[in-house]
């Protein structure tokens, strides 16, 4: 319509996010832009910005206060000219720890129940990551399948001293079977906001 948002709104041009995201990148992730990894696992040099890789680098965060409701996964810098930009969460593995201290005691704890599992601990956990869904769901909905989901959920898995449900085995069945024992539950699967639902 004539005078509309719409028809203001410049065709050549494609949509990148709230401008308070590219905002929030600059204030916290781009005066540290130098300190972070350049390089995958997989690759000996250095990859230009914006290109991506098979490998999946990790980035700690120690978060506190108002830093909590900072969306994080979803912040990338301005596009630049000569390059595509990319949210942080595909250029990283985000991890979320409340301290470096309580990290380092993690891996202490770890390193001392090293060969040990979870069934000696004092947590029973339940990790499912990339759950296989019905083609009749993922055709609807055109969900994908997500091995990064499987990679995160086997890293955890391992933290917790457990044994990660993906792919098939992350029936709905083995989950309910599991779920009402676990002290600590972690998900890696889609989302739905509009059906309210974890598939």
């Amino acid at each position: 319509r004539h005078g509309s948002v719409r028809s203001r709104r410049p065709n050549n041009q494609s949509w990148q996010g709230p401008s308070c995201l590219a905002a929030l990148y600059q204030l916290l992730i781009a005066p540290f832009e130098d300190c972070l990894p350049t390089t995958c696992s997989k690759t000996s040099g250095p990859l230009p910005h914006g290109k991506g890789c098979s490998g999946r680098r990790e980035l700690l965060l120690v978060l506190e206060g108002d830093l909590y409701l900072v969306p994080f996964p979803v912040l990338k810098p301005p596009p630049a000219p000569d390059a595509t930009s990319e949210y942080l969460s595909e250029r990283f593995s985000l991890l979320v720890v409340p301290s470096l201290t309580s990290l380092r005691a993690n891996q202490k704890s770890r390193s001392s129940n090293s060969g040990k599992n979870n069934e000696q601990g004092n947590m029973t956990a339940l990790v499912v990551g990339n759950p296989r869904l019905p083609s009749t769901v993922t055709e609807q909905w055109g969900w994908s399948d997500i091995p990064h989901a499987e990679q995160e959920a086997a890293m955890v898995a391992e933290m917790l001293q457990a044994k990660a449900l993906v792919g098939s085995q992350a029936s709905k069945e083995s989950v309910l079977r599991q779920i009402g024992e676990a002290e600590c539950v972690h998900l890696a699967t889609h989302v739905s906001w509009k059906l309210s639902a974890i598939v």
